[in-house]
Order: structure tokens, then sequence, then C-alpha cells
């Protein structure tokens, strides 16, 4: 998101100032784009900020429905990442998590992607110890590489210890996986 809106700016201390222009240009492109997540009452928005990308996240408030959708810029086209988690099973010390990550752009950019994520511990306090399996296959062969799909694998399992937070996993994912793209 660096560059449009001017939104990026970070001082020594790695705190980081998102000019106000650039979460306008990211509230436009919702009303333009997604505008029934604004009148959801069931979603809490917050913003995102990890490295070069800026983005707004809406997180489903309803255990229900255990989703996450972030509004964010990738080579240059903004659309919505939807985090869904499709199982969060925890039978302590075990767990067991799939999630499904689906990247759409709006304005019909060639970056999209779907992938699915599995994380099996047998112990949780041991996240070393965690099978973790994306698998990826509905992605473009072209777009492929341009994921950080390594980063996604070492970055999951540092959410461990979220439990059985839903939330906490969604906003934890949220960030781990705006910060690989």
């Amino acid at each position: 998101m660096c560059g449009e809106g001017n939104c990026c700016g970070q001082s020594q201390s790695g705190i980081r100032r998102i000019q106000p222009d650039a979460v306008d240009i990211l509230r436009q492109k919702i009303k333009e784009s997604r505008a029934e997540l604004l009148g959801r009452g069931n979603l809490r928005a917050s913003i995102l900020s990890a490295d070069n990308v800026t983005a707004i996240e809406f997180l489903s408030l309803d255990k229900d429905d255990m989703r996450s959708i972030i509004i964010c810029q990738k080579f240059g086209k903004f659309g919505a990442l939807d985090i869904h988690i499709r199982k969060l099973e925890i039978n302590y010390p075990k767990l067991e998590m799939i999630v499904d990550i689906k990247f759409d752009p709006f304005d019909g950019g060639i970056f999209k992607f779907e992938a699915t994520l599995s994380i099996k511990c047998d112990d949780i306090a041991k996240p070393l110890g965690c099978e973790v399996d994306l698998q990826f296959g509905k992605t473009d062969s072209q777009i492929q590489p341009f994921i950080n799909w390594d980063c996604i694998r070492r970055c999951a399992p540092q959410c461990l210890y979220c439990g059985s937070d839903y939330q906490c996993w969604l906003a934890c994912a949220g960030i781990c996986i705006i910060q690989c793209l």
C-alpha cells in the first residue's frame, strides 16, 4: 500500500504512522466492492499494518461464522483476503485446525489465490512438533511464486497461544498472511 495515499512512515522505534488518507482509500474500496461488510453488525473492524502492507480487517464476532475478511492491496490492486476457520478442535494438549484462505482482487487483477492450511499438534506447548500442511493447488501456477508459502508455514504455529479463541486465531492468521504476501 506504500505510495498511493502516502500511507507509509516508520520511526526508528518501529512505530508506523498510517496517514488518514490511506485509511480513506481502503474505506472507499470497501464501499465500492464489499459494501455489505460495513452493514453487518457481527463484524469488528481494525487496522493491520505489516512491512509494506496496510489493511482493514473485519473480524466476525459470531462463533458460528469463524471468518475474517481483510481488505488490502497487492500488486497495485485492492482485494479481499477471506480467512475462514473450518475446524478448530482442542482436546488439550492436542489441537487440530483447518483454515481456508482466499484472496480475490476487486478490479479483475491477476493476483488471486486460494489455499487450505492445516495444523495438527500433539502438544500445543511444543509448537516445533506441530504438523503444518499448506495446500495451494487451486492457485494459478504463475501466481504461486509471488506468495511466500514457507513464511505462512513458519508463522502459523506462532498462533498456538490463541488456544480455543477463534478471534485470536483469525487476527493472528491475518497478520501472518499479510506479512507473507
